[in-house]
């Protein structure tokens, strides 16, 4: 079997997932994320040079946001793979767009 979920950490991966399970801080109230989150977007973008960056908990929630802020009216159609995961119809359909294959 392939492992395609098991997770490729090094020794310094693994460090900083220690540090965050000792703070015992997982989640934030804020709508800007915790502290980890923001340092990472601060990151991100100055890596990417663009002014903002978005961290998101999955790539369902990345295809979300991305068909939002695009502008995309109600009951446009958004063209898909026809060989993907169903989430890419599901955002689609979530927000109110017509997937198309």
């Amino acid at each position: 079997m392939i492992p395609i979920n098991k997770p490729q950490l090094d020794d310094t991966e693994r460090e900083e997932v220690l540090k965050v399970l000792d703070e015992g801080i997982l989640t934030s109230a804020s709508n800007f994320g915790g502290k980890r989150v923001q340092d990472f977007e601060g990151l991100l973008a100055n890596f990417l040079h663009v002014k903002h960056a978005v961290a998101v908990n999955s790539g369902t929630a990345a295809l979300h946001a991305s068909i939002l802020a695009a502008g995309i009216k109600e009951g446009d159609e958004i063209l898909i793979p026809s060989f993907t995961f169903v989430a890419t119809a599901n955002s689609v359909a979530c927000t109110k767009k017509i997937p198309i294959q």
